[in-house]
């Protein structure tokens, strides 16, 4: 590769030049009576160089026009520029998420234990996002910031368990602990998953009004339905302690989840089992991606110095020939 190619157009006068140079008409002849007795002598070194003379000057004037052409090798680099997603992801961590319902065959999982299984493939889906996690029940707990440590955010979703916060549902409280922590966030996009299997029942902030903050600040909000339809078997331990499981009331708000999804252009999911669990933070994460933009420019290194350096130095071998024949060095 070349930085002006159209220097090569030059080599047109190179047959010129050498004939201009080197041509028999030009040449100086002495008389001599009888050359026989010269067939005999070798060449001299300065004989056998002058031969190669015009091999050298054709060699030179090459070097140096492909010197001018300026010859040059890419060397590529790329920038990769990304718009990333800030993800709050809350988990309702009240009692009733030990509802046994969302099992896998004949694995026994309650809905918290489904919800975490779920959650760890989304977080490991998305290495180039910042994720943090707020688990919730009477009010919310921030379990990790916003972080691109994801292996931390897993051991912090293995934390979670029921029981762990007063018992209630603060959907509300929750929403708006997320906010304050993406609001000063300069991501591209700003998305909070929320996992709940009732209704509001705790807190002092009115879901509605905290959705309604998050699509003033720019955050989608994505919800999800835990629970299957009816009723669902709790576990408990009787007064001798043994465990035994009792029917309960399914009691989640289907409604108010939409209405808080809908406000922010967010979508409502309803996951009745671990399968579709994990099917709808598979469509979250499809419809959330990180773009990844990959510019690639080049650099050249150029290499004309050293065709020029080696045109120089058959300049001066010619020359100090050249003066050497004429008697002016010894």
């Amino acid at each position: 590769m070349f930085d002006n190619p159209v220097f090569f157009a030059l080599a047109v006068f190179i047959p010129v030049m050498i004939w201009l140079k080197y041509s028999k008409k030009r040449r100086l002849y002495i008389p001599y009576s009888n050359v026989s007795n010269l067939k005999g002598l070798k060449d001299s070194f300065r004989v056998k160089l002058n031969k190669l003379m015009p091999f050298l000057y054709l060699l030179m004037l090459v070097l140096l026009i492909v010197s001018i052409a300026g010859p040059r090798t890419p060397v590529s680099f790329s920038k990769r520029n990304k718009d990333v997603v800030d993800i709050e992801l809350l988990v309702d961590v009240s009692t009733s998420m030990r509802a046994i319902d969302l099992s896998e065959n004949n694995n026994k999982l309650n809905r918290l234990e489904s919800a975490k299984i779920a959650l760890k493939e989304f977080i490991k889906k998305r290495p180039d996002d910042r994720l943090g996690l707020i688990a919730f029940a009477a009010l919310p707990y921030n379990l990790s910031p916003l972080t691109l440590d994801h292996d931390w955010l897993l051991s912090q979703v293995e934390r979670l368990k029921t029981g762990m916060l007063e018992d209630g549902t603060a959907i509300g409280s929750a929403i708006s602990s997320a906010i304050s922590r993406l609001k000063n966030s300069d991501a591209k996009s700003k998305i909070i998953v929320l996992l709940t299997d009732g209704s509001n029942n705790a807190g002092k902030i009115d879901p509605v009004k905290a959705a309604e903050a998050a699509k003033t600040l720019g955050i989608k909000i994505y919800t999800i339905g835990a629970g299957s339809n009816g009723v669902a078997l709790v576990p408990v331990y009787d007064v001798f302690g043994d465990l035994r499981y009792v029917k309960q009331r399914v009691v989640l708000n289907d409604k108010a989840l939409r209405l808080i999804a809908n406000i922010t252009n967010g979508k409502y999911f309803r996951a009745t089992d671990l399968k579709r669990m994990k099917e709808i933070y598979d469509e979250i994460d499809k419809m959330e991606r990180t773009k990844v933009k990959e510019e690639i420019y080049f650099e050249y290194e150029k290499h004309y110095k050293i065709f020029a350096l080696l045109a120089c130095m058959l300049i001066l071998i010619m020359s100090f020939f050249n003066l050497s024949k004429a008697g002016k060095l010894p």
